[in-house]
């Protein structure tokens, strides 16, 4: 039934159409067109009934990069998709230089540090600055939840409040800044910081001139600035706070607290059944080119679609953003959400790379990129 549907959904002369049952309720689709475009799609669909979707992150810390692969292979999954938008978190121009230089080279010396939202077991692990869309999810995939929030964190000791501009980074320009047990056994290297260690939420030390590299409690977490505070005092209770508002500046902290995962991205493809038109608006090149695609959605009967369009090569041209936020429509999804693309965009399925990878599109190698997040499929025990 579900090949069927698919079927009719995308019917275009020269499609060529596989289809493989993976798990139970878990069936894979790759769609090849000719016409309008050279297209090659590689669809997911997942009963959350009888799979669970989780939100892996690299070697489960924020400071770190994994391949997809590499991460399905790490925690059984059946199958997966690259997650969030990431950035290298490098200061300096000749370092990012040479950064970027390897990664033509296929040399991968980075780590990559989730841009937007993000929220694992329950814990956030990175921030929304501007509102992004988000999905989010609890009970294995069976509850989820899309929408477009930004998040505000901030940090009260002894009702003081005091300001958290930046989640599990490296330390840049002169932000507050927080470390939390997910992004690495300590805090990055600084120049002359105060960093007061909170441990069950109470301040334990306060540390002026720090150069960082300070342990992080595995129960608590490290709040790092360039000002130094002479009030904090030790035994002071400390709260982390998180807020979440839509656009039209409503709260929706309550609603995210249930997620058991969160993953921000942008933009927004599809919402209650409609493309958002917004969308079609932009004219950046990320939104008008094509380009390799990833996404994710939900159909109304709760089925998941996640959905890799290959790119950059001659058996397929990649898509637009509106281009992919109309293959979902097509798909039957009610919600869909973009998600990092280009070299990063792979689907795996039981240990193997399914799609082409394209690399960057000046790449001289091309090869699996690492990167910050993957959605992951589980089988259910």
């Amino acid at each position: 039934m579900i090949m069927a549907l698919l079927f009719c959904a995308l019917y275009i002369p020269g499609l060529l159409c596989t289809f493989q049952t993976i798990a139970p309720g878990v069936w894979y689709m790759h769609i090849n067109t000719q016409s309008p475009s050279v297209q090659s799609i590689h669809i997911l669909s997942v009963n959350p009934q009888k799979a669970r979707i989780e939100l892996g992150l690299a070697h489960d810390k924020c400071a770190s990069s994994e391949t997809t692969s590499a991460m399905a292979r790490r925690t059984n999954a059946i199958a997966a998709i690259n997650g969030g938008f990431f950035d290298f978190g490098i200061q300096g121009r000749l370092n990012n230089f040479l950064t970027v230089a390897l990664d033509r080279l296929g040399i991968f010396t980075y780590n990559a540090y989730p841009i937007y939202g993000l929220k694992i077991d329950t814990n956030w692990l990175a921030l929304s600055h501007m509102h992004t869309g988000i999905c989010g999810w609890r009970d294995g995939g069976k509850v989820v939840l899309f929408d477009t929030i930004a998040t505000e964190p901030y940090l009260i000791i002894n009702n003081m409040r005091l300001p958290i501009e930046e989640l599990n980074k490296p330390h840049m320009h002169n932000n507050t800044m927080l470390y939390t047990p997910q992004y690495d056994k300590k805090t990055p290297q600084a120049k002359k910081i105060t960093e007061i260690v909170i441990n069950n939420n109470i301040v334990v030390k306060t540390i002026h001139n720090s150069k960082g590299q300070t342990p992080i409690p595995q129960t608590g977490y490290v709040y790092a600035m360039k000002s130094a505070l002479t009030t904090i005092q030790e035994h002071d209770s400390a709260h982390v706070h998180m807020t979440t508002t839509r656009l039209n500046g409503i709260d929706t902290t309550h609603v995210w607290e249930s997620a058991d995962y969160a993953l921000a991205s942008t933009p927004l493809l599809i919402e209650e059944g409609a493309i958002l038109p917004r969308i079609l608006e932009y004219t950046g090149e990320f939104y008008t080119n094509n380009h390799p695609r990833t996404a994710v959605g939900i159909r109304k009967n709760g089925t998941w679609v996640l959905v890799v369009v290959d790119g950059r090569q001659k058996h397929a041209h990649g898509m637009s953003i509106a281009q992919l936020a109309d293959l979902m429509l097509q798909l039957g999804c009610h919600y869909a959400l973009n998600l990092d693309g280009g070299g990063s965009s792979t689907m795996v399925i039981n240990d193997r790379v399914v799609n082409s990878i394209s690399g960057r599109s000046y790449s001289l190698i091309k090869k699996e990129r690492p990167i910050s997040t993957a959605l992951l499929i589980m089988a259910t025990p």
